[in-house]
C-alpha cells in the first residue's frame, strides 16, 4: 500500500495529508513553502533569503540563486525571474507564449531572432525596431512588419513592388508578379491586360499607339495626288460635323445602280477623302447620325438596307467604327431625326419609319438609350429635321412626312427643352416639306432649314429659312440650281459655313455637287494640283505647319518653273502667289530656320550654270540675301542643307560645280553670315546626297551621293566639330538623288528611293547603329529627285513627285497610321480620352513645341516657336494654346454654338449650349 501511494503521489493522483496546497492550486511537499513563479521552496531556500529583499543574491545547497517571493530560486530559465543573459522568464519552459523555452527571446517580431512562426527577423543595429529590412539569411527577401517574407499577393505593396492587390491574378490592374499596375505608358508590356506593346508614352504614330496597340509601318497614297475623289451619287446619306477633328463625316446612303452603300467619307476643308476602316456599319440608307462632343465620337443609329429596319448603334472615332452593345435600344427605324443636346450632353432621337411612323423620343448618353415620356409630343413622322439651338437650349423639330406612302407633309415647329415638347404657333413659317435639312448657323446665331420637297413630287426647294425666339424668316438667297432634297447637311464650325452635299434635284436625278453657304453660296472644289514634276526644293515650315515646295523640273518638253506651292492641312496643295520669287533654279539646297522662322534656299543651277544666290521665304514673299565682302559657299548645285537645332545654325555640305567637279567643303550659316568649317576628317566630295539632323543624338547624318565617277554607299555623321564615318552592319546600296528625313516620333532616319543603275523604290531606316530595310504592301514606284519632309503637326513623312521614266505628281505618306484616334490638338478637345487637352497632351508637340520632338534633349529645344512664346502661329489656336492665341482670333471666334464657353463674353444665360 505504501508503494502504491508513493507511485500515486508521483503521478499527482495521491496527496499526502500533510502536503502544502498553494493558493494557485499547486501542491508542495510537507515542510515546503509556496513560493513565487510556481516555486516550492525547501526550508533551506527560505532560510537563505531571510532578511533579504527580492532580487538579492543568495546561496543554498542547490547552488547560487536570487531571492524571489521569500525563497532562494535557482538560476535557471523558467524560474520566473529575468536573470542576466535572459531576455524573459515567464516561469515555464514552454515556447509560443511570449517567452521561448530557453528564455532567450520574448518572441516579438523585430528582436532579431527568427521564432518558430517567423520567416525572418532583422532586429539588428542596421534595422532598429526591425520593422523593415532585407533578411540576408533568407536570400535577401524583404521582411515584413510581421516577420514574414514579403511576397507578391499579400496585399502589401513592398518597396520592390509597383502594386499588390492581394492576389496573383493578371489583368485586374496589378500584374501577377506585382511589377506593373498594368496601365498603358508604364513601359511594361502587360500581355494579360490586353497590351500589344508599351513604349512608355501616350503618343500615336510611333509604333505603339496611345492605347498600347501595335502600329504598322506603311506607305499610303493620298487620293488628292492622283485624282479628285468625290463620293458616288447617293441620297439619304447620314452626315454630321466632327468638331474634334474639324471635318465633316458622311456614311452610306443609296444610289441608282449600286443600291445601299457602306462607305465612309470625310470632307476636310475642300477635299473629300474616302476612309477605309477596319470595321463598319452594314450598307444602309436613312441612318441617323450626330456628333457627341462630350465624348468626341460620331454616333450612328439604324437605317435600312431595304425592307429591314435596323436598330444598331455605332460610333466612329476617326479611325474605325465600333458597334456599341447597348442594354436598351429604340426599335429599328430609318429617316428619324437626331441631334446633340450640348447642355445635357445627350444624343436626342425623334421619330422615324419602320412600316409606321414613330412618335417616340429617345436619348443616348454614350452607354445606353433611354426613352423619354413627355406630356405632349409631335405626331409621328419621318424625314424631318431636328436641330439643337444652343442660345435657347432647345432642340427644334420642323416638318417631315406622316402617314403612309406619300402621307401627310408637316410644316409645324416643335421644341424640346429636355423634358417637354412644346409646339410653337407661328404666323410665318416655311412651306410644307420633308427630306430637308437643318443646322445651327453659328454666324447667324439661328436655326436654319434648307431645301426638301413638299411630297413625293419632282419639285425641290432651294430656299433657306431661319428661326429664333421671335419666329421664322426667309433667309435667302436660294441655292444655285433647281433645289435639293434627301441630301447630307452639316455645319462646319472651323470654317463657319453650312455644307450641303449630294441628294436629288428630282426623283431620279442625283447630283455629286457639294455646296457651302457662308453668307453666299459656293461649290466645294479642290484647288488645282501641282503638275508632274521633280521638285527643285521642298521643306517643312514648323511655325505655319505647312510643307513648302519651290520650283520644279517638269520633265519632257516642259520648262522648269519657279512656282511656290504649299500643302495645307496635309490635304490640299495650294499654289501661292508671293510678291517676289527666286529665278528659275534647279537642285538648290533648302531647309527651314526655326529661330528666324524662314525657309532658306541656297545655290542650284540657273540655266545649267551653278549659282551662289540665297533666298528666304516667310510665307508671303521670297527675299534675296546678299553678302558683301564676306565668305560664303561658292556657286554649286546638288548641295544639301539641314538645320542643327543644338547649335542653332544651318549646315551645308558638298554639291557640284560642274559635271566633273564635286565639293567636299562644310559650311555653317547662323542667320547672319556663312563660316567655312575645317574638320579634321572630311567625307569624299559629292553631290545629290541626302543629309538630315538627328535631334535625339544631336548630329547631322549624311548618306550616299554622286562622286562624279561613282555613287557612294557610305554613312557619315557630323557633331559640329568633325565628320565621322559610321560603320553600320547593314546599309542601302550606293545611290544618288535619294531623299531622307528624320522622324522624331521614332528617332529614326528614313531614306527612300534614288538612283543606282536604275531608279530605286526601297525604304530604309537608320537608328544610329544600323540601316534596316522595310518592305510595305504598297510603296511609291522607283524614282529619283523626289521631295520628302516630316510633317510635325500630323506626325507623318510626306513624299511628293519625282522622276523615273516619267515625272510624277503623286503625294504619299509614310509612318504608322494610328489604330486608335489621335488627339485633336488645335480643336482643344480630348479626342483620345487620355485626360490631357491641347498643349497639355504630349501628342500635340507638333503644334505646341515643334522644335522639341519626343526624345530630343531639352537643352536643344528652341523657345520659339512654342506655346507660351507670345506668338500665335498657324499651328496654334485659342483652344490648344490660349496663352498665345486668346479668343477671338485665328480659327477661334467667340460664337455661341462652337461648343466652347468663352467667358466672360458667354454665360449660362446667353449661351447655355456652350456653358
Amino acid at each position: 500500500m505504501r508503494v502504491a501511494c508513493f507511485l500515486a503521489l508521483a503521478l499527482a493522483a495521491c496527496v499526502s495529508a500533510d502536503a502544502v496546497r498553494c493558493d494557485d492550486g499547486r501542491v508542495c511537499p510537507a515542510t515546503y513553502t509556496c513560493g513565487a513563479a510556481g516555486q516550492c521552496y525547501a526550508p533551506s531556500q527560505v532560510a537563505a533569503c531571510e532578511g533579504k529583499a527580492d532580487g538579492e543574491p543568495c546561496t543554498t545547497t542547490f547552488g547560487p540563486g536570487i531571492c524571489v517571493g521569500g525563497g532562494c530560486a535557482g538560476n535557471a530559465c523558467g524560474n520566473g525571474v529575468v536573470e542576466p543573459g535572459e531576455a524573459c522568464d515567464d516561469g515555464n519552459t514552454f515556447s509560443l507564449d511570449g517567452c521561448n523555452g530557453t528564455c532567450t527571446s520574448d518572441e516579438s517580431c523585430g528582436n532579431g531572432i527568427v521564432e518558430l512562426v517567423e520567416e525572418c527577423d532583422c532586429g539588428d543595429a542596421d534595422h532598429p525596431g526591425a520593422t523593415l529590412c532585407n533578411d540576408t539569411f533568407n536570400g535577401g527577401a524583404v521582411c515584413s512588419q510581421t516577420c514574414l517574407r514579403r511576397r507578391c499577393g499579400d496585399g502589401v505593396t513592398d518597396p520592390d513592388e509597383i502594386c499588390d492587390d492581394g492576389n496573383n491574378v493578371p489583368g485586374d490592374g496589378c500584374s501577377f508578379d506585382c511589377a506593373s499596375d498594368e496601365s498603358c505608358a508604364n513601359d511594361i508590356v502587360d500581355f494579360f491586360a490586353g497590351e500589344q506593346c508599351d513604349d512608355g508614352n501616350t503618343l500615336n504614330r510611333d509604333g505603339c499607339s496611345a492605347s498600347c496597340t501595335r502600329e504598322t509601318q506603311a506607305w499610303q497614297l493620298l487620293p488628292l495626288a492622283q485624282f479628285d475623289p468625290v463620293p458616288p451619287l447617293r441620297s439619304h446619306a447620314a452626315m454630321t460635323y466632327d468638331s474634334a477633328r474639324r471635318r465633316i463625316v458622311m456614311f452610306g446612303g443609296q444610289t441608282p445602280g449600286l443600291g445601299q452603300l457602306a462607305d465612309t467619307w470625310e470632307l476636310d476643308n475642300n477635299s473629300w477623302l474616302p476612309r477605309a476602316t477596319l470595321a463598319s456599319p452594314s450598307p444602309r440608307h436613312g441612318a441617323m447620325m450626330a456628333f457627341d462632343a462630350a465624348r468626341s465620337r460620331v454616333v450612328l443609329f439604324g437605317g435600312t438596307p431595304g425592307g429591314l429596319y435596323l436598330n444598331d448603334t455605332w460610333e466612329y472615332d476617326g479611325v474605325t467604327w465600333t458597334q456599341r452593345m447597348v442594354t436598351t435600344s429604340p426599335p429599328g427605324r430609318m429617316a428619324g431625326a437626331m441631334t446633340y443636346d450640348a447642355e445635357r450632353k445627350r444624343i436626342v432621337l425623334f421619330g422615324g419609319f419602320s412600316g409606321t411612323n414613330h412618335a417616340d423620343t429617345w436619348e443616348y448618353d454614350g452607354v445606353t438609350w433611354t426613352q423619354r415620356t413627355t406630356a405632349t409630343s409631335p405626331p409621328g413622322r419621318r424625314l424631318s429635321s431636328l436641330v439643337y439651338d444652343p442660345t435657347r437650349n432647345v432642340s427644334v423639330l420642323f416638318g417631315g412626312l406622316g402617314g403612309v406612302g406619300l402621307g401627310l407633309t408637316f410644316d409645324d415647329t416643335w421644341e424640346l427643352d429636355g423634358a417637354t415638347w412644346t409646339q410653337r404657333t407661328l404666323a410665318t413659317k416655311p412651306p410644307l416639306r420633308n427630306g430637308h435639312g437643318g443646322v445651327f448657323d453659328v454666324l447667324r446665331g439661328k436655326v436654319v432649314v434648307f431645301g426638301g420637297t413638299s411630297g413625293g413630287s419632282s419639285s425641290r426647294y432651294g430656299d433657306m429659312w431661319q428661326l429664333d425666339a421671335t419666329g421664322w424668316t426667309l433667309a435667302g438667297p436660294n441655292a444655285p440650281g433647281d433645289g435639293l432634297a434627301f441630301f447630307g447637311i452639316a455645319y462646319d464650325l472651323a470654317r463657319e459655313r453650312m455644307v450641303v452635299s449630294l441628294g436629288t434635284t428630282t426623283i431620279n436625278n442625283h447630283v455629286t455637287t457639294t455646296y457651302f453657304f457662308d453668307g453666299a453660296w459656293g461649290v466645294v472644289q479642290r484647288p488645282a494640283l501641282p503638275s508632274t514634276r521633280s521638285p527643285s526644293a521642298m521643306t517643312y515650315d514648323l511655325a505655319r505647319g505647312r510643307i513648302v515646295m519651290f520650283g520644279s523640273e517638269l520633265g519632257g518638253a516642259q520648262p522648269a518653273s519657279n512656282e511656290t506651292w504649299e500643302l495645307v492641312d496635309g490635304v490640299a496643295w495650294t499654289q501661292m502667289a508671293p510678291t517676289a520669287s527666286p529665278v528659275v533654279v534647279s537642285r538648290p539646297a533648302i531647309t527651314y530656320d526655326p529661330v528666324r522662322r524662314l525657309v532658306v534656299m541656297f545655290g542650284g543651277r540657273v540655266g545649267g550654270t551653278p549659282s551662289d544666290r540665297m533666298w528666304e521665304y516667310d510665307g508671303t514673299t521670297w527675299t534675296e540675301r546678299t553678302f558683301m565682302a564676306v565668305p560664303k559657299p561658292g556657286p554649286r548645285g546638288e548641295a544639301v542643307m539641314t538645320y542643327d537645332l543644338a547649335r542653332r545654325r544651318i549646315v551645308l555640305f558638298g554639291g557640284g560645280g560642274n559635271s566633273a567637279f564635286r565639293f567636299s567643303d562644310t559650311w555653317e550659316f547662323d542667320g547672319v553670315g556663312w563660316t567655312q568649317v575645317m574638320p579634321a576628317t572630311v567625307p569624299p566630295a559629292r553631290g545629290s546626297h541626302a543629309m538630315v539632323y538627328d535631334a535625339k543624338r544631336q548630329r547631322v547624318v549624311m548618306f550616299g551621293g554622286d562622286g562624279s565617277t561613282s555613287t557612294f554607299a557610305d554613312t557619315w555623321e557630323y557633331d559640329g566639330t568633325n565628320w565621322v564615318a559610321a560603320a553600320p552592319m547593314t546599309s542601302p546600296v550606293g545611290r544618288d538623288s535619294h531623299v531622307m528625313v528624320y522622324d522624331p516620333l521614332r528617332a529614326r532616319v528614313v531614306l527612300f528611293g534614288g538612283r543606282s543603275s536604275s531608279e530605286l523604290g526601297d525604304t530604309w531606316e537608320y537608328d544610329g547603329t544600323t540601316w534596316t530595310p522595310f518592305a510595305t504592301p504598297i510603296s511609291p514606284s522607283g524614282r529619283r529627285h523626289s521631295g520628302m519632309v516630316y510633317d510635325a503637326e500630323r506626325g507623318a513623312i510626306v513624299l511628293f513627285g519625282g522622276q523615273s521614266t516619267v515625272p510624277h505628281n503623286d503625294t504619299w505618306t509614310y509612318g504608322y497610321p494610328p489604330v486608335v484616334a489621335g488627339e485633336a490638338c488645335r480643336a482643344g478637345v480630348d479626342a483620345d480620352h487620355d485626360g490631357a487637352i491641347g498643349c497639355a497632351d504630349a501628342e500635340c508637340w507638333g503644334s505646341c513645341s515643334p522644335t522639341c520632338g519626343p526624345g530630343a534633349p531639352m537643352t536643344t529645344c528652341l523657345a520659339s516657336p512654342a506655346c507660351g512664346d507670345g506668338l500665335c502661329t498657324a499651328v496654334e489656336s485659342c483652344r490648344s494654346c490660349a496663352a498665345d492665341c486668346p479668343p477671338p482670333q485665328g480659327d477661334c471666334p467667340i460664337a455661341c454654338g462652337d461648343q466652347f464657353c468663352d467667358a466672360p463674353t458667354e454665360t449660362t444665360t446667353s449661351c447655355p449650349g456652350d456653358c
